[in-house]
C-alpha cells in the first residue's frame, strides 16, 4: 500500500468520478471500521484506483470521527478529485475553522499558490499541546483581568487539569469519557478554557453540549462561557448552546455580545486568505465556508470582505448569504455602500426588508 502513496500524492488524472452506486459501496466500506486509522487504511486503497467528485469526497470525509483524520483524508483525496474547482465543498465537512485553513493551504500549495506556513495557518495561535494531549486551535478566553460573574471561587490549577485530561484520554470509549468528565464538571471549579478543552476530548457534539450544560454551575468565568460555541460545527448544536447561555438567569445581558465575535486578528487572517484566491467563484465558496464555521461577524467586517470580490454579482451573492452570520443586522443597510449600481443597492435593500 505504501508503495502507491508517492504516485497518489502527485497524480491527478481523473476523467470521470465513480458512479453513484460505487460511491455508496466505498462509503459503506470506509464507514465500517470504528477507528479513524482503520478508515484511512481503507480509503487509501480506494483512492489509488478511483476518481471522485468534490461532493463525493465531502461525503467520505464526513465518515471520519476526528477533524485531523478528516484533514489527512481530504489532502490525499485532492489528488483524485474530478472537479478540483469545486473542492471547496469539502470544507463544509470540517468541525473547526483552523482545519479549513489547513486544508486550504494544502490546496493552494498543490495549485502552485502562495502559502506562508502550510503546517500552521495561524502562527499566532499554535496547536495547544499539554504533555501527550492535543487540543484544537480555538480562541480560548484568558482569565487575566477577569472581574465578571462567577459560579465558584477559582478554577483548578494547570497540573491537576493536565492529570485529569490525560486520565480521560486513557479511557478511550466515548461513554466512559463523558461519565468521567461529568463527574469532574460536577465537583471541580473550571475555567471556560478548561471546560472547552475537556469538551474537545469528546467526539460527539451531542455529548459536548451535554457536558458544557452540566458544567455551567461550576464555571468560574461564566461571562466567557459563550466562547465554547466554537466547539460545535453543526448549526443546530451551536444554536442550542447559545440559547442555553442566553437563558441563564445570572448572565449579564450587556456581556452577551462578547460571546459572538470575530476578533481583529482572525478577521485580518480571513481577509488575507480570501485575497489570495484569484477567481470569484472560488473565493465565494471559501468565504461561505468561513462564515458557516466562524459566524458572528459585524456589518463593517462583512463590508470589508465584500470589497474583495471583483464582480458585483458575486458581492450581491455574498452579502445576501452573510446576513444570517452577522450579529448587528440593524446596520445591514450600510452594505449598500459597497455597490456602485443602484440596481444592486435596491436588490440588497429589498432583501433586507424580506428578512425582517
Amino acid at each position: 500500500m505504501l508503495f502507491f502513496l508517492p504516485y497518489l500524492s502527485e497524480a491527478q488524472n481523473c476523467n470521470q468520478p465513480v458512479a453513484d452506486y460505487l460511491y455508496q459501496q466505498y462509503r459503506n466500506q470506509v464507514a465500517q471500521p470504528f477507528s479513524d486509522a482503520a478508515k484511512l487504511d481503507r480509503v487509501r486503497v480506494i483512492l489509488n484506483n478511483n476518481c471522485f467528485s468534490s461532493l463525493q469526497i465531502k461525503g467520505l470525509a464526513e465518515v471520519f470521527r476526528d477533524d485531523d483524520a478528516r484533514l489527512e483524508f481530504a489532502q490525499l483525496a485532492y489528488a483524485r478529485v474530478f472537479d478540483p474547482q469545486d473542492f471547496y465543498e469539502v470544507y463544509n465537512s470540517f468541525a473547526y475553522f483552523s482545519t479549513v485553513f489547513r486544508l486550504h493551504d494544502h490546496v493552494l500549495a498543490r495549485r502552485g499558490g502562495a502559502s506562508n506556513n502550510p503546517s500552521n495557518p495561524n502562527p499566532s495561535n499554535p496547536p495547544q499541546n499539554t504533555g501527550n494531549l492535543n487540543f484544537p486551535n480555538l480562541i480560548y478566553p484568558s482569565l487575566e483581568g477577569y472581574n465578571g460573574p462567577n459560579n465558584c471561587n477559582f478554577p483548578m490549577n494547570t497540573h491537576d487539569f493536565t492529570l485529569m485530561a490525560q486520565d480521560v484520554v486513557r479511557l478511550g470509549a466515548e461513554t466512559a469519557r463523558l461519565n468521567r468528565l461529568n463527574t469532574v464538571g460536577n465537583n471541580y471549579c473550571l475555567s471556560t478554557e478548561q471546560a472547552m478543552k475537556f469538551a474537545s476530548l469528546l467526539e460527539s457534539e451531542e455529548n459536548r453540549l451535554f457536558f458544557l450544560k452540566n458544567s455551567f454551575t461550576r464555571i468560574f468565568d461564566i461571562a466567557n462561557y459563550g466562547q465554547a460555541v466554537q466547539l460545535f460545527g453543526t448549526a443546530n448544536y451551536r444554536t442550542q448552546f447559545m440559547v442555553f447561555i442566553n437563558s441563564r438567569p445570572n448572565m449579564n445581558p450587556s456581556q452577551q455580545d462578547t460571546f459572538c465575535e470575530v476578533n481583529t486578528s482572525d478577521y485580518s487572517d480571513i481577509k488575507r486568505r480570501l485575497s489570495a484566491v484569484s477567481f470569484d467563484n472560488e473565493k465565494i465558496n471559501l468565504a461561505k465556508s468561513i462564515l458557516r464555521t466562524k459566524r458572528c461577524f459585524t456589518t463593517d467586517q462583512i463590508a470589508g470582505l465584500a470589497t474583495l470580490f471583483s464582480f458585483s454579482s458575486s458581492r450581491v451573492d455574498f452579502v445576501k448569504f452573510a446576513y444570517d452570520y452577522t450579529k448587528d443586522v440593524d446596520n445591514y443597510y450600510k452594505l449598500t455602500d459597497v455597490f456602485s449600481f443602484s440596481s444592486d443597492k435596491n436588490e440588497i435593500l429589498e432583501f433586507i426588508e424580506s428578512k425582517q
